[in-house]
């Protein structure tokens, strides 16, 4: 094989690019091309299309810091693979159709993967990138990309959801880099940045997308372009595979009073809904971080009547959603009802460790000043539990950092609203 020498140069040498699916290579000190040809691109024709493309060099005569342009469909493949970074199941998942019940934290899952969630059970992904998806009960997904090249930082991801709903944090990706997409069978989502859902009805054949931060691109399969979505917008697509119109995502109910009722020791918790919301849906927790819900519904109003309560908080994780079937952001409220000696109405709040390995949690109270208060910041003891008690009403803040696999670590966080409910006088 022919070697060709390298010069250097202190200017950058470049080219236009013919196309958007060009990805640039910077020239390093050592460069031969041939060499980068042989080492980094497959197919017959594959050094006749990298030709093509940087048609005004000389690849006799390669410079340092010249540019030059590699078709993104000759480069070779790098299987990459996605870490289990929560699973928490009573049935056996579904993997390529066989059972599982070995899947556990720190699991390997690769592209051409289908699985199927059963009811009652969670599995989150992490990737290279540290991107994440949640993948709740009683979906549908299969992994169709999950690959690198020499070029781009990022993994090539495509998440297909086949049914169901998945929930996607993306890591930021420059541009130029790989891109993040997710299919159904009536839409398709790229995105490069945010925190997304996307949801797919079999039964229904109809789609939804919608972001939470950044902005997405958003179409239909039988649209002829796609549409920008962003913070707190989404879209919804028809079975035929047609966007609508963007929309503004409702903001999850507020909470107004409880009402304790004559009977026993029953409560009435009101919430109050916000524009655009036409229906809910609420699930029920008995930890904070808890993903596998006593109650999980859908209801006409936010509204719910209720018995049992004690100062051990139960959580109500409330979703508005539109007429078109678009879901906003939940919000998660602890509610505890404190006994008739605590005058300061105090709530205790539970944590759930379980299958979380070297797990540190961190608790800090939101006053409403700009002030922050560290509650809790350490690990659990011997039980999977981590019970904090005497919490005043108010915001909280919390993160847990755990770790999966091969010294990779992940953190998940959220908030919630405590509400301490005063304890009926007879």
């Amino acid at each position: 094989m022919m070697l060709f020498s390298l010069l250097w140069s202190n200017s950058t040498l470049s080219q236009e690019p013919i196309d958007s699916s060009l990805l640039k290579y910077t020239v390093k000190l050592g460069d031969v091309f041939s060499k980068i040809v042989q080492k980094h691109t497959e197919g017959t024709d594959a050094y006749t299309q990298v030709m093509a493309v940087n048609q005004s060099i000389n690849p006799d005569h390669i410079a340092v810091n010249q540019i030059l342009y590699f078709p993104r469909n000759v480069l070779k493949k790098i299987a990459t693979d996605a870490s289990v970074s929560y699973v928490n199941c009573k049935l056996a998942l579904s993997l390529n159709g066989q059972n599982k019940t070995d899947l556990r934290m720190g699991s390997l899952l690769h592209q051409d993967d289908t699985v199927i969630i059963p009811p009652g059970c969670q599995l989150d992904l992490t990737f290279d990138d540290h991107s994440t998806i949640r993948l709740p009960s009683g979906g549908t997904f299969k992994i169709t990309k999950l690959q690198k090249n020499f070029l781009e930082a990022s993994p090539e991801i495509q998440i297909e959801v086949q049914d169901g709903r998945v929930q996607a944090s993306v890591t930021k990706r420059l541009q130029g880099d790989a891109t993040f997409e997710v299919k159904t069978p009536a839409s398709m989502t790229a995105v490069r940045g945010t925190e997304f859902r996307v949801g797919y009805q079999a039964s229904t054949g109809a789609s939804q997308t919608e972001v939470s931060s950044g902005v997405v691109s958003a179409r239909g399969l039988e649209d002829p372009a796609a549409a920008n979505v962003s913070n707190q917008q989404g879209v919804a697509v028809s079975p035929t595979g047609h966007a609508g119109n963007v929309e503004d995502l409702p903001s999850p109910p507020l909470f107004v009073e409880a009402q304790n009722q004559q009977v026993d020791d029953w409560v009435f918790l009101l919430f109050q809904g916000q524009a655009g919301s036409d229906h809910y849906h609420l699930r029920q927790f008995k930890a904070i971080n808890a993903l596998e819900p006593l109650v999980d519904e859908a209801l006409p109003k936010p509204t719910y009547l209720m018995t049992n309560l004690s100062q051990k908080a139960i959580f109500f994780e409330w979703t508005a959603l539109t007429r078109s079937n678009l879901q906003g952001d939940s919000k998660l409220y602890g509610v505890c009802r404190p006994t008739q000696i605590d005058s300061d109405q105090r709530c205790h709040v539970k944590f759930d460790l379980k299958n979380l390995k070297n797990a540190h949690l961190k608790l800090e109270f939101l006053n409403g000043t700009n002030k922050i208060k560290d509650i809790f910041d350490g690990k659990g003891g011997a039980s999977p539990y981590i019970l904090i008690k005497g919490l005043p009403p108010g915001k909280y803040r919390w993160n847990i950092n755990y770790d999966i696999n091969q010294g990779k670590s992940i953190t998940k966080s959220g908030v919630f609203e405590l509400i301490a409910i005063k304890t009926a006088v007879i």
